[in-house]
């Protein structure tokens, strides 16, 4: 009876273990307070690929390749994403840019500078990220919502990975994954980048892309 005992207990943990893998394998999504991250699985993968220079706003975007993250995105911000034309990226393309808006009220003559980029490290595995960052009027300075869509792109093929976070009440998000064993070819990243600014600003949000060059890897 004694060993059948252990039988059993051994067997009872094994599949607790799997269990516990298959869950981690399916939930990428990781949630704390107002920020919200994850990493693209295969189905989601597609997705990206469908859209792919659509005619479509970043919130249908967002919530049809990403939807665990609808619910923690602000009625304001979400309102603003569905107004906003996903700007696909060509070959002018830069691999960092800025977004500025100026008060409206009654201190116009304040500031407001987000930084944009976007950044790839080639190898045997491939790092990438793409983030925003505010810098005006003060690197603290926190603004409503933040988010940044990062894709790596393998030429002549499309999107084989991509990650995805969102931030409230924040001066800054980031984006990034890894990608291993990559096949031999050119791949460069991809930063769709979405904010808002705080009330009484013109424009009442951010939108835009930066991408790196291709690079060869490994």
């Amino acid at each position: 009876m004694k060993g059948t005992r252990t039988i059993i207990l051994i067997t009872m943990l094994c599949v607790s273990l799997l269990t516990a893998s298959v869950a981690f394998a399916q939930n990428n999504a990781i949630s704390e307070g107002g920020r919200f991250k994850a990493i693209a699985n295969e189905k989601q993968l597609e997705t990206l690929n469908r859209l792919y220079n659509t005619d479509i706003s970043f919130g249908e975007l967002v919530e049809a390749a990403y939807p665990e993250a609808m619910e923690y995105i602000p009625a304001q911000a979400l309102q603003n994403m569905y107004k906003t034309k996903v700007i696909w990226p060509n070959q002018d393309t830069p691999s960092n840019t800025e977004s500025t808006t100026q008060q409206a009220d009654v201190t116009p003559q304040q500031v407001i500078l987000v930084g944009h980029e976007s950044n790839i490290s080639p190898g045997q595995t491939i790092d990438f990220d793409s983030g925003s960052r505010v810098w005006l009027p003060y690197p603290t300075y926190k603004i409503p919502y933040m988010s940044v869509l990062s894709t790596l792109e393998r030429e002549g093929v499309g999107i084989v990975a991509s990650a995805f976070e969102i931030d409230t009440n924040t001066n800054a998000v980031s984006a990034s994954s890894s990608y291993r064993n990559p096949a031999s070819d050119k791949y460069r990243t991809v930063g769709y980048h979405n904010g808002d600014y705080p009330p009484n600003h013109v424009p009442q949000s951010y939108s835009t892309v930066t991408s790196t060059s291709w690079k060869q890897a490994p």
